[in-house]
């Protein structure tokens, strides 16, 4: 068991692992929230198969959830809450490393989302989360799901300075919404299917090399045509048409 009774900070370069199963939301009150915390590393090796983790209202630096103390090889780890939360480096979901939250707020990822073959789950119950992500998205296998039962969704939010990239070889199931909100570009560097809606509220999605971006038969997309540069620069394929209608918004070379 370990116990602090100050504030802990993990500097840049530095790493904490919490491999044990003793409380931890004293430790991460005041983590990541000064300058040169932006790259320290907050690592979760919870022995346990089951892990409730605070979130809600936090600031780190980056955040690593990883099943390797547990015999089982997976680890299920939850969250809930209606504060923001503040990722200002990367948050990493490696193999067997679950996260299921269920949080009113936005989640905001100043770097990269990283998923290696685990599940995000982004609505538990019937609050509805934002996963706000400045970085790139990389997934190798898993998926991203919501599992609630009050019509509520979870939303995936690029909204980046700079052109972000989608490199996800696993799965979107379930109500995710999938929201481009970033004037640079977001590309396409994998193929990749929507199950429930996309919306392009400001930018291109860029899909390079004609990677093919795929509208499950009841999936929408909403984008504003009159508005610049809010199109798909590329192939756009849909499965089925279950309302009457659909828009294809899609365009090349910036028009």
């Amino acid at each position: 068991s370990l116990r602090l009774n100050d504030p802990l900070q993990v500097k840049n370069g530095g790493k904490y692992i919490h491999r044990s199963r003793t409380g931890h939301a004293e430790i991460v009150q005041f983590l990541g929230k000064s300058a040169g915390t932006e790259k320290g590393i907050f690592r979760f090796e919870n022995p346990d198969a089951a892990s409730t983790i605070s979130l809600s209202g936090r600031v780190f630096g980056s955040l690593q959830l990883s099943a390797i103390a547990n015999p089982t090889g997976t680890v299920s780890y939850s969250a809930s809450g209606t504060n923001p939360v503040r990722i200002r480096g990367n948050l990493e979901l490696e193999s067997g490393a679950g996260l299921s939250i269920n949080f009113d707020d936005t989640i905001g990822i100043a770097g990269d989302l990283v998923i290696s073959n685990a599940v995000f789950n982004l609505a538990t119950g019937n609050r509805s989360a934002v996963v706000a992500l400045e970085g790139n998205w990389q997934q190798s296998g898993g998926f991203i799901t919501e599992t609630n039962t009050q019509q509520k969704t979870g939303t995936i939010l690029l909204s980046g300075n700079t052109r972000q990239t989608i490199n996800c070889t696993g799965l979107l199931v379930d109500s995710i919404i999938l929201d481009i909100k970033n004037m640079a570009g977001v590309a396409l560097l994998q193929p990749l299917r929507c199950s429930y809606g996309l919306r392009l509220s400001k930018g291109a999605l860029i899909t390079t090399n004609a990677q093919l971006m795929t509208l499950a038969a009841s999936a929408w997309i909403n984008a504003d045509t009159m508005a610049f540069g809010n199109f798909v620069d590329g192939p756009l394929k849909k499965e089925g048409l279950l309302n009457g209608y659909f828009m294809f918004p899609v365009g090349r070379n910036g028009h």
